[in-house]
């Protein structure tokens, strides 16, 4: 009888140990929390990385489209018969209309038959609207015919590719240093122009941009 229950205690011993060694082999697999806690650390990292790159690239968008805002604003001097004559920041594709809008609108002394209204601006641009009498004064000499084209001259809004220095030529759209350059040499090496459509001879200016600027320049 005791050798029996020896035997037997001796089995229960060794099937206890044999559970107690799987229990052991089973807790070795289990996922340890701190590795759930690594991940969710990751993955909160990764989350804040890409909402940081979000941000940058927001910041560097609105960078870029303020710096073309103020690339768009230019410098030009109301005078003359204007309600509120003055130095105005504008955008670049306003027309004189637009500016002369801007200063208050004309007097009731504006004589505008020499202004053409409708020509693009540029960077220092003067306009002046001239006096009803600056007609009179200056066609003391002369018929008002000649007095209007002289005046009309002298408020030509418009670029002359004649005798525009280097930078007056660079306000013009897509000409820059080099072209501006080429111009002034092809002047020197065959006189002025005769006709705007002449300055597609000089290298670098083709049809596109020329009619671009073709309404922005005079011989």
């Amino acid at each position: 009888m005791k050798k029996q229950l020896i035997i037997g205690g001796g089995i229960c011993g060794a099937v206890i140990l044999i559970l107690f060694a799987i229990n052991l082999s089973g807790r070795g697999t289990t996922e340890s929390p701190f590795t759930n806690l690594q991940i969710e650390q990751t993955t909160e990292n990764s989350q804040d990385e890409q909402q940081y790159n979000i941000q940058s690239d927001e910041k560097e968008n609105d960078r870029i489209v303020n710096q073309e805002k103020q690339n768009d604003i230019i410098i030009v001097d109301v005078q003359g018969e204007v309600l509120n004559p003055g130095i105005f920041e504008v955008e670049n594709y306003l027309r004189i209309g637009h500016v002369i809008e801007l200063a208050g609108g004309l007097t009731d002394y504006a004589d505008v038959r020499t202004i053409n209204q409708a020509a693009r601006i540029h960077d220092e641009m003067l306009i002046r609207v001239p006096h009803i009498d600056d007609v009179q004064i200056i066609s003391n000499n002369q018929n008002e015919s000649d007095a209007l084209n002289a005046l009309s001259t002298m408020q030509d809004s418009r670029i002359s590719i004649s005798t525009a220095s280097t930078t007056e030529l660079q306000t013009l759209t897509g000409i820059g240093p080099a072209i501006a350059g080429r111009i002034i040499d092809y002047r020197e090496q065959y006189g002025p122009f005769e006709e705007i459509e002449d300055l597609m001879n000089v290298s670098g200016i083709g049809t596109r941009i020329f009619e671009v600027i073709k309404d922005d320049i005079r011989p």
